[in-house]
């Protein structure tokens, strides 16, 4: 976990960047297609790391959309309150308390 902390703090910059970008966007319908493709291009390359290849393209991509959407909400709280954001610890316990719920 203090490998992830530390690469969100050296990339902090970029993440900041991507955040007043995306405000920015309301207004600029240029950059918010760019960053609409930007997104679509991330959700697709976490399919190919994360998504098991004889899945079908849509359970790939929904996989790296689920990925994604961890990923920039974890950044960004972790960017606002880092001694209270999320831990692996903290969401593998929720997502065992999710997964369960679902099943039973």
């Amino acid at each position: 976990m203090r490998g992830r902390q530390q690469a969100i703090e050296l990339h902090r910059p970029v993440f900041v960047a991507g955040i007043e970008a995306f405000a920015q966007a309301e207004r600029r319908p240029q950059l918010r297609q760019a960053l609409a493709d930007a997104q679509e291009a991330a959700r697709l390359e976490l399919t190919h790391w994360l998504a098991e290849g004889t899945s079908p393209p849509a359970t790939r991509r929904a996989v790296g959309a689920f990925y994604l959407t961890l990923l920039t909400g974890l950044i960004l709280q972790r960017l606002i309150d880092p001694e209270r954001a999320p831990t692996a610890e903290s969401l593998t316990e929720a997502l065992r308390a999710v997964r369960a719920r679902a099943i039973a």
